[in-house]
């Protein structure tokens, strides 16, 4: 017994799938965002040394980046930067995905990148 669909129908059904496809593709990119991929990428840096500048850079899609002493230009999360002050001494480590902030006035904050919060303070 073949089942037979008018173009209506037809029309219908691939609206529907279409629609499905959209919904399963905007809930995979926002909830998907894979943090794997990030936290491999952030445990792949290393850096270390006094914060020189810290700015937002207008010619990479307004990425928020530090320059340390040593030369090193650093992007950073706009999070993490509000921790962030010029003469700050800021630590990360390969393999690690904590970044430590010794702060001028000798405060130390550790700092999860990943999830972008402070993990300690002392």
């Amino acid at each position: 017994m073949a089942i037979e669909l008018t173009n209506k129908q037809l029309k219908n059904i691939l609206s529907l799938v279409i629609v499905i496809f959209i919904i399963y593709f905007v809930i995979s990119l926002s909830l998907g965002k894979s943090k794997n991929l990030d936290g491999n990428n952030i445990k792949k840096q290393s850096y270390s040394g006094y914060i020189k500048e810290k700015f937002i850079d207008t010619t990479d899609h307004f990425a928020n980046k530090i320059i340390l002493k040593n030369g090193n230009n650093q992007p950073i999360h706009w999070k993490f930067s509000t921790y962030l002050e010029i003469g700050d001494s800021i630590s990360k480590k390969e393999g690690d995905s904590c970044a430590t902030i010794q702060k001028k006035d000798g405060h130390l904050i550790i700092y999860d990148l990943i999830n972008n919060k402070i993990i300690d303070e002392k």
